[in-house]
């Protein structure tokens, strides 16, 4: 259906007047994950719902909400989470429930329902709503899974792939599975007014390069090695090949993979072609900068880069794991074998080549996100979960 401002005000007229979310991100991270429920609990809190947002005080989550969102309530919990009940935060959960009448606690980890489950216990009027971001590679359909999950009202899922692996490998029943697309902010992302030559200039990088990026945390499942290795194949086959890796280096790693991937930079003999540049915040500016965007995953449930990329009218090459196949169908992209660097150059050289092709890819890429990913769509389905957990828990 289409969804404009008016639909989602009546939507919000036939929510409970008591209606209180409670987001829970105990990560450090700051990825698609961390981003997305921050996004969503901004989404939340514009549109009059109450807030309140549970996450270390010291995580980038918890930093960009101080910043960003003065309307969210937020909610330290800065203890070592145990890895099966862990009972401080069984505490915490149960005293903001109660204390601040929360009516629908929403997780962005499975990992915490071993925990929220027990916390919620006697909380019938309680709603419990858990995203899942990531696809589940075994299964949890025994009894002690069956037991923790029977509490949750809704999951909520970003695509058709991972409503199938949930389905397949969850105890639970299809009802409760619903898909709730990832949301841009198209106001953002708008290729025919950005700059696209404010990022190359402080790169350094000249704009007769044709200029390949990679966009997120810099992480050996991100597979940003990979593409490093693909440049190399084609260094000498593409006039002005350049590849620039834009970001931060996931929590724990200690300069590890950055590391490596700069020495792999200088091995390949590489340092006139690949730029690390670190974290970038202007997301709009890189996409419009590049002439090809690379998700190289080697298993990624729904990439939010890519789908930035094609609202800024970008040609886009993806590994072909996780949900890939469902942004790419009917030429929206490009596919590539995971792991293999030898394709991926080919799919570049091809790509490179065929210019009318990749504007053709670009523009069916551009009306699918803008026909299906907008922040107000995503909003109206999240708040119509909220309002089916209302009228469950209150009938």
């Amino acid at each position: 259906m289409s969804v404009n401002p008016e639909t989602i005000s009546n939507l919000i007229d036939r929510l409970p007047r008591e209606l209180s979310v409670l987001m829970v991100v105990i990560s450090d991270a700051w990825g698609g994950l961390e981003q997305t429920a921050l996004n969503d609990a901004k989404l939340l809190q514009a549109s009059g719902i109450d807030v309140l947002l549970l996450a270390r005080s010291d995580s980038p989550v918890y930093k960009h909400c101080r910043k960003e969102a003065d309307g969210i309530r937020l909610v330290e919990h800065n203890t070592p989470l145990r890895r099966v009940l862990d009972f401080r935060l069984f505490r915490t959960i149960r005293r903001i429930v109660n204390e601040r009448n929360v009516t629908i606690v929403h997780l962005h980890q499975s990992s915490l329902l071993q925990t929220v489950v027990p916390a919620l216990t006697g909380l019938s009027k309680v709603s419990l709503v858990l995203s899942r971001h990531i696809l589940n590679d075994h299964s949890k359909r025994d009894p002690y899974h069956s037991l923790i999950y029977r509490r949750v009202d809704y999951i909520l899922m970003l695509s058709q792939a991972m409503r199938r692996n949930v389905a397949t490998t969850f105890p639970v029943k299809e009802k409760k599975l619903r898909i709730v697309n990832l949301g841009i902010n198209l106001k953002a992302f708008q290729p025919e007014i950005t700059d696209k030559t404010i990022m190359r200039k402080e790169w350094q990088i000249s704009e007769k390069s044709f200029l390949i990026g990679v966009v997120g945390r810099l992480d050996p499942a991100k597979r940003q090695d990979l593409v490093v290795k693909a440049i190399a194949q084609l260094k000498e086959k593409i006039a002005h090949l350049h590849l620039v890796v834009v970001g931060a280096e996931s929590p724990g790693l200690n300069g590890t993979y950055i590391s490596s991937l700069q020495e792999t930079v200088r091995e390949l003999d590489l340092s006139e072609n690949v730029s690390i540049v670190g974290a970038e915040t202007r997301i709009p500016e890189v996409m419009a900068s590049l002439n090809l965007f690379i998700m190289p995953s080697k298993e990624e449930a729904f990439g939010l880069v890519a789908l930035e990329a094609m609202a800024m009218g970008v040609p886009t090459l993806l590994s072909k794991a996780g949900s890939a196949a469902e942004l790419a169908r009917g030429g929206r992209a490009e596919l590539f074998r995971p792991g293999d660097a030898f394709d991926l150059s080919r799919k570049i050289r091809n790509l490179y080549r065929n210019t009318e092709y990749r504007t053709k890819m670009a523009g069916k890429a551009l009306a699918y996100v803008h026909s299906n990913f907008s922040v107000e769509q995503r909003l109206f389905n999240t708040l119509d979960i909220y309002a089916r957990c209302s009228r469950r828990r209150h009938a």
